[in-house]
């Protein structure tokens, strides 16, 4: 356990935000939901510090970054004719409603007015 704090504490905090991001780009691109604890595992550290580092290097939390990148690319999805049951599913909502409160309190707008306003 040792040697993983040292190698924790010996990698800057900005130099894992490139990886951090990249994985969970790859994850919304294979439509898989996202956990800190994952990217920590698959980063070989732990969830606490990668995601001290995240902030300390981004000013937002691992999740809040993961969260703004579904809603951004809900938008984009919104954009085009996708029905909003393909998007709530490919983004990996857990329901509908669950997909519109998030939509609606990153943006001010339900899913259906964000669609409505963009065509």
């Amino acid at each position: 356990m040792k040697r993983r704090f040292a190698k924790e504490e010996s990698t800057p905090p900005s130099a894992l935000v490139p990886e951090v991001r990249a994985y969970i780009a790859e994850q919304l691109r294979c439509q898989r939901s996202i956990r800190v604890g994952e990217i920590a595992q698959q980063l070989g550290r732990s969830a606490s510090y990668l995601n001290a580092c995240f902030k300390a290097a981004t000013g937002e939390s691992i999740s809040a970054y993961t969260q703004r990148q579904r809603i951004e690319q809900a938008k984009r999805l919104l954009e085009s004719s996708d029905s909003l049951a393909e998007i709530w599913t490919e983004l990996s909502y857990y329901d509908q409603p669950h997909f519109n409160r998030q939509f609606k309190k990153a943006t001010g707008f339900t899913p259906q007015e964000y669609r409505k306003k963009c065509s």
